[in-house]
């Protein structure tokens, strides 16, 4: 059984908790294998084995998770169920029942993940699946960091987002949209409520979509590239030495 106090506490099972590994054994049960390193890897602080479902990931204890939600501030979120756990300094996120953020199932959602703390060095973890009462279909509990946001300014601008996105390999297609100069990837919701800004004026990317455009989006981003004058790469240079 996992409660939201003790997520982290765990170290044991960091590596089962990547969303790589998470990825791979998900596409392991859909083919009816086991990935490898998986087994026995689903423990929660306390030492107690939580069991891994029909999707290959641990099925969390849903009276256990529930209590703990109780005693911790709700956050709005558009494709979450957020809160705010002080004690480990996380945010813990549920998905809604059977749904898997903004397109796609649960592996699209996963390699979206996988995408985020690859590009944007980022710590998304998948802690499990859990059916709460009253519900027919599972969501995904995944965590990530709590940042300490600037009081007065707890968001960067559009501007400073740019500058921050090329320093990270994209390319602008517009406000709120960049294709990576190297991978056939884009990020899209790339805009100020979707990053924090901490004290210390670090930019953290918290909520941006990744994906993988195809065909006609694809060729339709690189054209709003090529016409949308970009940063040049001594001002990213100048910019992260200052921060």
């Amino acid at each position: 059984m996992i409660s939201p106090a003790s997520l982290h506490e765990d170290s044991s099972r960091d590596q089962d908790r990547e969303p790589g590994r998470a990825l791979a054994c998900v596409r392991a049960s859909a083919q009816g294998t086991e990935a490898r390193g998986s087994r026995g890897a689903a423990r929660s602080a306390n030492g107690t084995g939580s069991h891994r479902g029909r999707r290959g990931l641990p099925c969390l204890h849903a009276e256990t998770l529930e209590l703990g939600l109780l005693e911790l501030p709700r956050l709005h979120g558009a494709e979450h169920d957020v809160r705010f756990d002080i004690d480990s300094n996380l945010a813990i996120k549920l998905t809604g029942p059977g749904e898997y953020g903004w397109e796609g199932g649960l592996e699209k959602y996963l390699q979206r993940l996988v995408w985020c703390n690859e590009l944007f060095e980022e710590a998304f973890f998948v802690e499990g699946l859990v059916t709460l009462a009253g519900e027919q279909a599972e969501r995904l509990v995944i965590t990530q960091p709590w940042y300490d946001a600037d009081h007065e300014r707890p968001h960067p601008t559009q501007d400073e987002i740019d500058v921050y996105m090329r320093a990270k390999g994209f390319h602008k297609a517009y406000d709120g949209a960049y294709l990576h100069k190297t991978r056939d990837l884009a990020a899209s919701d790339a805009v100020p409520k979707n990053f924090i800004r901490t004290r210390a004026g670090v930019t953290h990317a918290i909520d941006v979509i990744t994906l993988e455009p195809t065909g006609s989006k694809y060729e339709r981003l690189q054209n709003m590239v090529h016409g949308q004058p970009q940063i040049p790469s001594d001002v990213v240079v100048a910019s992260v030495v200052q921060s």
